[in-house]
This record gives C-alpha cells, sequence and structure tokens, in this order.
C-alpha cells in the first residue's frame, strides 16, 4: 500500500509540470554535484554503524508557472550505504579490529514540488516529493586487523538486494546570480520506505541519506 502511495505521487509531480507549461512559464536545468552521507536503519548486533560519505553527481530540470510554486524532476547516480566497525584491544585474545562497508550504487529518478521564497536575486527554497532508486552496483568490503595480521576483502552483494528503493525526499537550498546563469546550493533528505534485503529472514535495512550539493542552473 506505502508502495502504491508513493509511485502514485511520483506519477502526479510528473505529470503536472507538462501541465504547468505555457508561454508565461520558464524552464531551467540544474547540473549538480556533492556529497551524499548514509546509513542503513539496522544496526549489526555487536558492531556500531557509521555513516558512509559517497559522493552524487545529476540533472534536474525545474519547471515553474508565473508564481514561485514549480515542479522539478531529475536523475542522479548516488552512492549509499552503511559503515560498520567492532574490536577490542588488549584482551584475552589479544586485539583486533573489523570493519565492514556496504556500497550501493543508485540511479535515482526524484520528481518533487518546490516553493521559492523572496522576489530578490537571491532566493531560498524548500522542496519536498518521491524518488525511484535503480539498483546499479553493490559491493561489501572488509578489513580485519588481528593482533597485527592485516586482511581485505570485497564481495559483490547485488544479488543479496532488491532491484529498486522507493523514498521520500524533503529539503531545501538556495538559488543566487553566478554571471549570466543561476548557482544553486542545497540540501536533501531521503528516507527509504524500501526493505532493500531481499532474504526474509535477514535483518531489514532501509536507506537514509543526507545529500549536500552545489550546481548551476541553465535556463532553456
Amino acid at each position: 500500500m506505502k508502495k502504491n502511495l508513493i509511485c502514485g505521487l511520483l506519477l502526479t509531480l510528473f505529470l503536472l509540470p507538462l501541465q504547468a507549461q505555457d508561454g508565461n512559464g520558464k524552464r531551467e536545468v540544474v547540473l549538480s554535484a556533492g556529497t551524499n552521507h548514509s546509513r542503513f536503519s539496522e544496526d549489526i548486533e555487536g558492531g556500531e554503524a557509521d555513516c558512509l560519505l559517497c559522493w552524487l553527481f545529476g540533472a534536474e530540470v525545474i519547471f515553474a508557472q508565473r508564481g514561485p510554486l514549480q515542479f522539478s524532476a531529475g536523475v542522479n547516480q548516488t552512492g549509499t550505504g552503511s559503515k560498520y566497525k567492532s574490536g577490542e584491544e588488549g584482551g584475552e585474545g589479544g586485539s583486533y579490529s573489523f570493519e565492514n562497508k556496504e556500497t550501493l550504487n543508485y540511479l535515482n529518478f526524484p520528481v518533487e514540488a518546490r516553493y521559492e521564497f523572496g522576489a530578490g536575486k537571491i532566493k531560498p527554497f524548500v522542496r519536498g516529493g518521491g524518488a525511484l532508486g535503480i539498483l546499479l552496483s553493490a559491493k561489501s568490503k572488509t578489513k580485519s586487523n588481528f593482533n597485527g595480521r592485516e586482511n581485505e576483502d570485497e564481495t559483490d552483494i547485488k544479488k543479496q538486494k532488491k532491484s529498486t528503493n522507493l523514498a521520500l525526499v524533503l529539503g531545501g537550498g538556495v538559488s543566487f546570480p553566478l554571471g549570466k546563469f543561476r548557482g544553486v546550493a542545497a540540501v536533501r533528505y531521503g528516507l527509504g520506505l524500501t526493505n532493500i534485503v531481499k532474504d526474509d529472514k535477514a535483518p531489514s535495512a532501509k536507506t537514509r541519506d543526507l545529500s549536500y550539493t552545489v550546481g548551476v542552473g541553465l535556463p532553456f
């Protein structure tokens, strides 16, 4: 039921920009890049989940009517995941440390409503909507150190993860003059709604993402 609601929201927001255009409308392509700080919603027993830092690259088309209400549809490649650490110094069996990074790369398609504030050249905005993610790759990388003996291993875990991910997205930012174009600095929080783990017997995991991006808007 939840997935159907999100899919319906994405479809509605995608169709609204097409209906909103008229002779007085304006459109803009924003090319952006930034960082994504992520972690899964579950913790591994006996370990500690830390944020994983990944890159984000993308583009979106912003549609606007005469007023401040806008709509956007875009695509971006985003790395997301979690990092887990555990260890002990000077225990009965000696010292050891263990680190595991799960990194998933998604091709995301966010569709959002936006609202701009102010009539000046610098315009803050808020935005919200949904995003559909297509899984491109999934890797698990482990590092261990037992009494000075180090070991590294990387495993492809794409078959263990679901191929799609639905998320709610909320955020905001500011646009400002940048020569003949407009600069954009933004933040977006993504609340994953899909259990990305295929195995029903394994602990469930949902994505949690906080991204920071800067970009340039090109009107057309």
